[in-house]
């Protein structure tokens, strides 16, 4: 074999490492990894994360190898697929036994590295799924370009900004190894993902078959490319928009420098949203030339058909944001690379850039749309696509007319809760203070007078505003009249922040 030849292997073997013909191959590694213990469960009780939220394996990998020891098979398998340290292939043996190993062995998910077998990938186990990835440990070797991202933040924010419902079909872009589309499976008849990098796809077919997933269609795409002319009622992206100066990895870069590779999905997204579909995605978006990026963002989307929600993320400067990019990197190379990107921000004139997370509604039908910023939460708790939905919903009504807003039926969300702040007077709790905070999801506090609070009770869904207002007038003992012109601006602020949301029709 000549070195043009060998190169070629190499590069193949780079693209596409697991063999994705039988799907039943997939199947079969799943049933053995749960069979032998590999679960979620088992996984973070064995590798227990830090108060900080950051897995122990970053801190001390070596000691956490140590401490799962070879003489289970769990810890066998943690060692090969989650550290990805050595095990001598004869304990490993033992402990999976010869038929799961020589099955591994099949399906290529054995590497032979000094000290004996390591696993060609990361698998992790979530939610009864399993999700694959490269492992951190080759992400600046031969591997860099194309690289397969695990579960990170951004990934989470988008997942669980979608509401859990039926769609008909979904397309997961810039799908990277899947995980939106295995999520969202479970609720679509049918699943398109695309990516441009082959590895990532390699390994999402071989995911779907491990999860039992044949509606999923993996297809290689330039963005938008392989789906020219088709259109979905949900897209999901957690696309490569890190700002840099260039393209060295399919999964975090755009390859067109700045936040162009963002403002490209986002103008071109409509296109491919049926009527009344949604869209998710988290981008970056910088403030350049002395425009902030709020106004460029509504550039990029005025027009489009779409109604906007934009919550907003961490802003940093640039030497912060490319330092946070480099935090996995060696000293050395993370500080040339932090010395090269402020160099080309610079150059673009970047000051600041802000995180979104984007939902785009299409709607070509009825009222102007509009476009609404608000800041992401920074304490989430769990699936917040309820209020995502409330969100859109209630910000639909506040942009109607007076009359139209005292006509909605109303109600207290659900997941609405009341915190008092109590003092001790005279041998008695009296209420001090009212909070009214979110159960779960997005958790937003809102101070209200303790009568307030009690009042809203009166927005149970049953009755017209109007009507809640007269009962509010009485216990306050004054005329609804009086009342009303008052009381309009603090309901449009009460459903504009998803503390009322509206009732059928």
């Amino acid at each position: 074999m000549n070195n043009e030849t060998e190169r070629a292997a190499r590069e193949e073997k780079l693209r596409a490492p697991l063999p994705v013909g039988d799907a039943t191959l997939g199947a079969r590694i799943a049933e053995g990894l749960l069979r032998l213990g590999y679960t979620g469960e088992a996984m973070r009780a064995a590798v227990p994360e830090t108060a900080d939220g950051e897995s122990s394996i970053k801190m001390n990998q070596a000691m956490v190898a140590e401490r799962v020891g070879t003489s289970t098979p769990l810890g066998c398998l943690l060692r090969a697929f989650l550290l990805r340290v050595a095990t001598p292939e004869e304990p490993m043996r033992r402990a999976v036994g010869d038929a799961f190993f020589d099955l591994c062995e099949e399906a290529q998910l054995w590497t032979r590295v000094e000290g004996g077998v390591v696993g060609s990938v990361v698998f992790l186990e979530d939610e009864k799924m399993f999700l694959l990835s490269d492992h951190t440990t080759v992400r600046l070797g031969e591997v860099s370009m194309y690289w397969v991202m695990s579960i990170g933040t951004s990934t989470v924010i988008v997942s669980e900004s979608i509401a859990r419902r039926p769609y008909e079909k979904m397309l997961d872009l810039c799908c990277g190894g899947g995980i939106q589309a295995f999520y969202l499976a479970p609720f679509a008849k049918r699943v398109v993902a695309i990516d441009r990098n082959p590895r990532a796809l390699n390994f999402g077919r071989f995911g779907a078959a491990m999860n039992g997933f044949p509606q999923i269609e993996f297809r290689e795409s330039d963005c938008y490319s392989a789906v020219e002319g088709e259109q979905f009622d949900l897209i999901a992206c957690n696309p490569p928009y890190v700002m840099t100066p260039d393209r060295q990895a399919y999964y975090r870069d755009g390859g067109m420098g700045g936040d162009r590779f963002s403002e490209r999905i986002l103008r071109e997204t409509a296109a491919y949203l049926a009527e009344g579909g949604f869209a998710h995605m988290t981008c970056d978006v910088g403030t350049m030339a002395g425009r902030e990026g709020e106004t460029r963002l509504r550039e990029w989307l005025d027009g489009n058909g779409c109604d906007v929600v934009a919550l907003q993320g961490k802003r940093l400067g640039p030497a912060e944001y490319a330092k946070a990019w480099m935090k996995a990197d060696s000293p050395e190379y993370a500080a040339a690379e932090v010395e090269r990107w402020v160099e080309h921000f610079g150059e673009l004139q970047v000051t600041a850039i802000q995180n979104y997370l984007v939902i785009l509604r299409k709607r070509t039908k009825g009222a102007k749309n509009w476009f609404h910023v608000d800041t992401l939460a920074p304490t989430r708790k769990g699936q917040f696509g309820h209020q995502i939905a409330r969100m859109f919903a209630c910000q639909d009504l506040v942009r109607r007319s007076p009359a139209e807003i005292w006509e909605a039926k109303l109600r207290l969300a659900p997941d609405m809760r009341m915190v008092p702040t109590m003092r001790p007077e005279g041998g008695r709790w009296m209420t001090d203070s009212v909070k009214l905070t979110f159960a779960e999801g997005l958790i937003s506090e809102f101070e209200v007078e303790p009568r307030t609070a009690n009042l809203l009770l009166l927005y149970d869904g049953t009755r017209k505003s109007e009507a809640v207002l007269e009962k509010i007038a009485a216990a306050m003992g004054q005329k609804a009249g009086e009342l009303k012109s008052e009381w309009i601006g603090y309901l449009k602020h009460l459903i504009g922040n998803g503390i009322l949301e509206p009732v059928g029709k």
